[in-house]
């Protein structure tokens, strides 16, 4: 009677677990996008600054070209951007479909697809992720 007893209140704690979103890592990801697309504005004028003037910066004892420079910021922009739709898919899956505590339902094929626009249009995916971590935390938290 007590392994029953046990395994109910193992089962009731995922059940808390999983009802309070708490299970998910892909947020992270999810999260990553703007810190990336934060970064690469930030860093942008300098590596352009370089370049226009014609000097490479001595970075790390590593001068950088325009070539390396267009590497370096955009390829962890480009990566974060093509995760984000799998990131809020995954997402998504994991926090529970119908709650009585929280009147938001997301609905996964619109929000992956607002995440793939992202794709197509430059500046998009740190909004759509920025406004999903708003609603997420809003209604069912971290």
């Amino acid at each position: 009677m007590s392994d029953a007893t046990a395994s109910q209140a193992s089962s009731i704690g995922s059940d808390e677990e999983q009802l309070s979103g708490a299970g998910s890592r892909w947020w992270y990801l999810v999260a990553t996008v703007p810190v990336v697309y934060t970064l690469t504005l930030a860093l942008a004028p300098m590596f352009t600054l370089s370049v226009v003037l014609g000097n490479p910066l001595p970075t790390a004892g590593v001068f950088l070209s325009p070539k390396v420079t267009i590497l370096v910021l955009g390829t962890p922009a480009l990566l974060v951007t093509l995760s984000l739709p799998l990131a809020l898919h995954q997402d998504l899956r994991s926090l529970p479909t119908e709650s009585a505590a929280t009147d938001w339902s997301p609905d996964r094929e619109t929000w992956v697809l607002l995440g793939a626009v992202g794709l197509f249009v430059p500046g998009y995916a740190p909004v759509v992720a920025c406004y999903y971590l708003f609603r997420r935390v809003q209604q069912v938290g971290l």
